[in-house]
């Protein structure tokens, strides 16, 4: 992975779909969802991949709300604890993105967990797709919100 020094210091380039690890198999798949009041609210929040060769993997939305983005690290909480007394106040009435295990949590994503990646097949600069045997994962940007498609081989 390439690095570029700005005048702020280090900046490390994101991922493309060439980076990601075919051969291994997928550990863990979580989704950052953003909540309100312990209430999930919405759908489309950034998708992570963790394989059993040690390497993570982040999917959202780039900057400019059209293009996927690949980013070469597990999600990172933008409120790690301990919370401070106002952050807690702001986090109250604003909400905020959390992580969730949805591969323990939803069959949709469990399916994949313990799979091998076999195949990436990048589709323009918005959409990927990854598969895990007779499965396929689709990552895909529409109208800057990230969209996660299932879809099973025909037999």
């Amino acid at each position: 992975m390439q690095t570029a020094e700005t005048l702020g210091g280090m900046v490390q380039q994101l991922s493309t779909a060439h980076d990601l690890p075919v051969g291994s198999r997928l550990t863990r798949i979580r989704r950052a969802l953003y909540t309100w009041r312990a209430e999930v609210r919405g759908t489309e929040g950034t998708l992570e991949l963790s394989f059993d060769n040690g390497q993570s993997f982040c999917f959202d939305v780039a900057g400019n709300g059209e293009s996927l983005a690949i980013a070469p690290h597990a999600w990172q909480e933008h409120f790690p604890e301990p919370v401070s007394a106002e952050n807690q106040e702001f986090l109250w009435s604003s909400g905020k993105w959390e992580i969730y295990d949805l591969g323990a949590a939803a069959w949709s994503y469990r399916q994949y967990v313990g799979r091998t990646l076999t195949h990436v097949s990048p589709s323009g600069d918005n959409a990927l797709g990854m598969t895990f045997g007779d499965l396929l994962l689709k990552v895909e940007v529409v109208a800057d919100e990230l969209l996660v498609e299932f879809i099973q081989a025909s037999p």
